[in-house]
């Protein structure tokens, strides 16, 4: 759960805070943990990583493959569509602070 994982197909801290932020509870305390984790996995160039790639790139059907190509995987590499998402929820969580103070 405390890795990245992308496109999502397990529940990891990601989509679990994507789950929250969808369901308007992303404020709640209890996500101060899964929150304080996204954030320390940001890179110096501000992006995130996604760090346990769940397809393949194929140009064939194949077991846990995908046409599509997903970005770059790897613990120092960042990859777009998980900062985005990343990203996204960190704003969000701003947001909601901000609302409650």
């Amino acid at each position: 759960m405390d890795r990245i994982h992308y496109p999502i197909q397990f529940y990891d801290v990601l989509y679990a805070l994507q789950v929250m932020v969808e369901m308007g509870r992303i404020g709640d305390q209890r996500c101060a943990d899964a929150l304080a984790l996204l954030e320390s996995k940001r890179l110096s160039d501000g992006g995130f990583p996604l760090e346990d790639p769940n397809a393949r790139t194929l140009d064939r059907i194949g077991s846990r493959c995908s046409f599509a190509d997903w970005g770059p995987a790897g613990k120092r590499r960042g990859n777009p569509l998980v900062s985005l998402a990343a990203l996204s929820v960190l704003e969000a969580a701003e947001a909601a602070e901000r609302e409650q103070s």
